[in-house]
């Protein structure tokens, strides 16, 4: 047999030809192309096996004959993936980590394996370990010279930020590195996925700058009252309270200024809303110190140096949906202002950039109904366009897309009725934009969601074609808008009791040219007279808001064709138990507007019960129309899993829960040590499991069901 003959094997991928010839071949006569194609042979074999028909077994015996035979990077990947993700005999992080480090030494630059340690590093919790393995391809002698241009620049930033997110949750704090890479990598990816990674390391690189005022001296009645203990090492006789200071002084404090220009407190007050209380309050006294200045100036000074922080908080103000304390004379102080500039466009007198946006830090622009006019007509294409259009023209554009939307039936129960009346006054959720979205089929997309479990009907796994789908329930319309990006080949229907969040959806799958979803004012009740039909039905945070969420249920299961696809998101019983507190103290004072919110925020905030202060840990009490849906909502219920259960085995099959992959490694690491089985499929193995950890579930049960 000549070489000639092999390479011809090799070329046609006959690579079980080309070991039985290897292995009949006299070691001799062996040359190293020979061990080479070898090598190769076996490694695609190894692959096959692993990736095609899961024996990881017969995979790692392959990969190991490839081995000796020739040593390729991607053949030492191959056994570090085995030992990460591979069955539960073969999974073993420290020889994961052995084999990763093995490839990277054959090629330093090699990304497969570089990416894979990081991430073997990142289940171990090893995080600084994991953000010097990503940084490996820019590692210069002792520095790093981080190129955007770098092909693979936006994968390895996302998984840095990562990183750096798990760090600011573990140490509540973050190096000077840590911050300024993490600026570095927001400002030169476009994806933005990484915005969202990052939101918890800008949380606490926004404290820590909150911090250094502080540290010192700058002060407010907050820090005095609640955070005690920030102040300890201070100089009592030194301190300045922002709350009872002298405007001028304080804007004309260095630290102040310093603050006041941070890219870090700009660009979290831009992207983010802030969801540190500590630097909320502090933000709050800066900006009523502001407000002061303003209003007493009377153009006599020039405070425009204020303008690129001022934007900035619009922005923020606009984003936490105006959910900031406000004194009487705060109130007092902006009614005046507004009334002065009034008086100012009617006299044709200049109006300053910076009274706009004092007055946007506090009032929505749609809100100033005597100027809004004026505003779009000269200052459209000024700094605050952007403002403008997100408060002003965006609106006005709903409103016309509201006479658009088609009907279904009428909304008559009373229960449905003080929802609907919640969700017009504070549309939910807002948002701005959506994560990086992976095409594919809707069954693909639900396998990678319930993973490690299958689409099982009968015991065999179900072939079903999704064509047409509900989403019951769809707020602003961000999940019918990434589902229709996904699959664009759906017919989408976007059904939602309020007329104001559908509008602020319609007008989003506007901008991004999605023609696939048709959007629907209504009540899921009035679907029980509708001769709708669908393959796939999702309603996440939804039926809990009904009068008799059980009902609901049914209605929707009337409208699921057979072997259709639901997935349900409902409140689980156990986790909502740290709200409790908060929800007596705020239900005996329940006239709501946005006054009593930002009233009973501020109370919560000041409070010295530590029960009543959990619910500050939600991102959910940094605004306005996400505190009133977690605290404050006319009507919800809980469940617990055998409830769940209860609800759906008579006419469904449970495929499983939607877990993050974090809590998946999590559940399997810790049934590795006991050696207990596994069962993601079995509603009482994670009803024993949720009893020991309260918060697996994140507040709600996301699950997919498979009617029988």
């Amino acid at each position: 047999m000549t070489l000639e003959k092999i390479e011809e094997l090799f070329s046609k991928n006959n690579y079980e030809e080309i070991i039985k010839i290897s292995e009949n071949i006299d070691f001799p006569e062996k040359n190293e192309r020979l061990n080479e194609l070898t090598a190769i042979s076996y490694l695609e074999l190894g692959k096959l096996e692993k990736n095609l028909r899961g024996n990881d077994d017969k995979a790692l015996d392959y990969f190991k004959k490839s081995r000796e035979n020739k040593k390729f990077p991607d053949t030492y990947n191959e056994i570090g993936l085995i030992h990460l993700n591979g069955n539960i005999e073969n999974r073993d992080m420290n020889k994961a980590e052995e084999a990763f480090d093995r490839s990277i030494e054959l090629d330093s630059n090699y990304l497969p394996a570089i990416l894979n340690k990081g991430i073997t590093l990142e289940r171990e919790q090893r995080f600084d370990d994991c953000i010097k393995t990503y940084l490996l391809p820019f590692k210069v002698e002792d520095k790093y010279n981080l190129d955007p241009k770098f092909e693979y620049f936006e994968i390895i930033a996302n998984k840095i930020v990562l990183a750096i997110s798990y760090i600011a949750r573990r140490d509540s704090n973050l190096t000077d590195f840590y911050m300024n890479l993490l600026l570095f990598l927001i400002k030169n990816v476009a994806d933005p996925e990484i915005k969202k990674n990052a939101s918890e390391s800008f949380k606490v690189c926004l404290r820590n700058e909150s911090k250094k005022l502080i540290i010192n001296n700058l002060i407010n009645e907050y820090v005095l009252e609640v955070e005690k203990k920030e102040i300890l090492n201070n100089d009592n006789e030194n301190l300045i309270n922002l709350d009872n200071a002298s405007p001028k002084k304080i804007l004309d404090n260095n630290h102040i200024i310093e603050y006041l220009n941070s890219n870090i407190v700009n660009y979290s007050l831009n992207e983010y809303r802030v969801s540190d209380y500590l630097s909320e309050k502090l933000l709050s006294s800066l900006r009523s110190i502001i407000l002061q200045e303003i209003s007493k100036n009377n153009n006599t000074n020039d405070l425009s140096f204020l303008i690129p922080f001022l934007l900035s908080l619009s922005k923020q103000s606009y984003l936490n949906e105006y959910c900031w304390f406000q004194s009487n004379d705060e109130y007092d102080l902006v009614k005046k202002l507004y009334s002065e500039i009034i008086k100012k466009i009617e006299n044709n007198i200049k109006i300053e950039l910076y009274e706009i946006l004092i007055l946007n830090s506090y009032k929505s622009l749609n809100e100033l109904n005597e100027i809004d006019k004026f505003l779009v007509d000269n200052f459209k294409n000024s700094e605050i366009s952007e403002l403008i259009e997100l408060q002003i023209i965006n609106k006005k554009n709903e409103k016309k897309f509201s006479k658009n939307i088609e009907k279904l039936g009428s909304i008559k129960n009373k229960i449905s009725i003080l929802v609907k009346n919640q969700y017009e006054e504070n549309p939910y959720p807002r948002w701005e934009y959506i994560s990086k979205i992976i095409p594919r089929e809707y069954k693909k997309y639900v396998s990678d969601l319930i993973s490690p479990n299958k689409i099982v009907y009968n015991n065999e796994e179900a072939n079903i074609d999704i064509k047409k789908v509900l989403i019951a329930g769809c707020g602003t319309g961000r999940q019918p808008i990434e589902i229709a990006l996904m699959d664009p080949s759906l017919k989408i229907d976007a059904l939602d009791i309020s007329l104001a969040s559908l509008s602020y959806g319609m007008r989003k799958a506007k901008e991004m040219n999605i023609e696939n979803i048709r959007w629907i004012h209504g009540d899921i009740l009035e679907l029980k007279n509708s001769n709708y039909n669908y393959d796939a039905i999702e309603s996440s945070g939804v039926i809990h808001h009904m009068e008799d969420p059980s009902e609901g249920f049914r209605i929707l299961e009337s409208n699921l064709k057979s072997k259709g696809i639901m997935n349900l998101g409902l409140y689980s019983r156990l986790s909502k138990r740290k709200l409790v507190e908060a929800k007596k103290f705020l239900n005996k004072n329940k006239h709501i507007n946005k006054e009593f919110i930002r009233e009973a925020r501020n109370l919560i905030g000041f409070s010295k019960a530590e029960s009543l202060k959990s619910c500050m840990q939600y991102t959910d009490f940094y605004t306005s129309s996400e505190f009133k849906d977690l605290l404050l909502h006319e009507q919800e219920h809980f469940i617990s899993i055998p409830e769940l259960k209860n609800l759906i085995s008579k006419n469904f099959i449970f495929l499983g829960f939607h877990l993050k992959d974090n809590v998946k490694h999590k559940i399997i690491d810790l049934y590795n040590k006991t050696n207990q089985p596994i069962n993601f499929t079995s509603l009482d193995f994670f009803n024993n499991l949720e009893e020991e950890f309260n918060d697996l579930f994140d507040n709600m049960y996301n699950f997919f069901i498979m009617k029988k």
